[in-house]
């Protein structure tokens, strides 16, 4: 994390145990957020304020604004790359993306994905050959 952290990556709040929100209380909900929260900047000095993104895409009105009432911002993707399915491959991964490229997309990836990991350095070569570039989500949300 404080390497990710040090490259110059943006790090959100993804909650602690990964539990789709929409099924907790609210205060089960804010204290997956604040766990999180106090882990995540322990280690690298940074709040993941203001952006988190919900399990599973989980999210309703109420746990937008439990998160807003903590500082938070939901922020959801543009791109499900679908590299979570064990039927995912780098190919269709990279057909995924490429055929929902535009400015402005969030693609959801997943760390620790073997195929994700296959797949990330070609992928950003051929997003670049495209003449778009990455850039982090507050500058995408701009």
């Amino acid at each position: 994390m404080r390497r990710i952290h040090n490259d110059g990556h943006e790090i959100g709040n993804h909650t602690m145990h990964h539990i789709d929100l929409r099924t907790l209380s609210d205060a089960q909900v804010c204290n997956e957020l604040n766990q999180a929260e106090q882990v995540l900047s322990g280690i690298t000095g940074v709040s993941t304020r203001p952006y988190f993104r919900a399990p599973y895409g989980g999210r309703d009105s109420r746990i937008w604004n439990l998160a807003a009432n903590l500082g938070y911002r939901s922020v959801y993707w543009t791109i499900d790359t679908l590299d979570w399915q064990s039927t995912a491959t780098p190919d269709l991964i990279t057909k995924i993306v490429m055929d929902g490229l535009r400015n402005g997309v969030i693609v959801l990836m997943h760390a620790g994905s073997t195929v994700e990991a296959q797949t990330l350095d070609g992928l950003m070569t051929k997003i670049e050959q495209q003449g778009y570039q990455m850039v982090t989500v507050t500058e995408v949300l701009q």
